[in-house]
């Protein structure tokens, strides 16, 4: 009888030490599998604003994060600023998304229309006031925004090169957006 008993011990023994074993074979391998998993890319970028065109809400040579994924299941929102490949020399720029695909803008002393009503400026961006004209701009409002495409404008229009000047941007062109602002 005591060496049945002692059988027994030992298979409930030898059971669970395989079951342990078991368990710890499965934890390493998932945490291995999970090791291998590509690393996503980088999303966030450090840029340094060159120019005085978004002033006052970024400020020459002003570092800001950038967060270049922001428009892979999304598209560019009204006010977001963003990084974009300028069109004319092909460099990375600031400025602000302020038209969207397939509208009618019409900048007024008044503010910005938005197929013909008035559109408010988010508190965020201040005493901000966009001008229609600048010497050297091509563009006449009001001004219908191509499909795909945006209006940008700097913060610091009478010291921006935008929208106003080489016209719609297309979507594909926008990098990335800028993180709080």
């Amino acid at each position: 009888m005591a060496q049945l008993l002692s059988l027994g011990i030992i298979h409930t023994f030898m059971k669970n030490t395989i079951h342990i074993i078991s368990l710890i074979i499965a934890v390493a391998v998932i945490v291995g599998c999970d090791q291998q998993k590509p690393k996503q890319s980088k999303t966030y970028e450090r840029v340094q604003q060159a120019a005085i065109s978004m002033e006052p809400s970024i400020m020459k040579e002003e570092v800001v994060q950038v967060d270049t994924n922001a428009y892979l299941n999304a598209k560019p929102e009204r006010w977001d600023v963003v990084v974009f490949i300028q069109p004319t020399i092909h460099e990375r720029w600031i400025s602000r998304v302020v038209g969207l695909p397939g509208e009618v803008i019409d900048v007024r002393p008044q503010g910005v229309f938005i197929n013909g009503s008035r559109t408010p400026m988010p508190e965020k961006m201040g005493t901000v006031v966009y001008e229609a004209k600048h010497k050297g701009s091509k563009v006449s409002f009001p001004f219908t925004i191509p499909n795909g495409s945006y209006f940008l404008l700097g913060d610091n229009t009478q010291q921006s090169l935008d929208s106003r000047f080489w016209g719609a941007l297309p979507g594909t062109e926008i990098v990335g957006r800028i993180l709080d602002k």
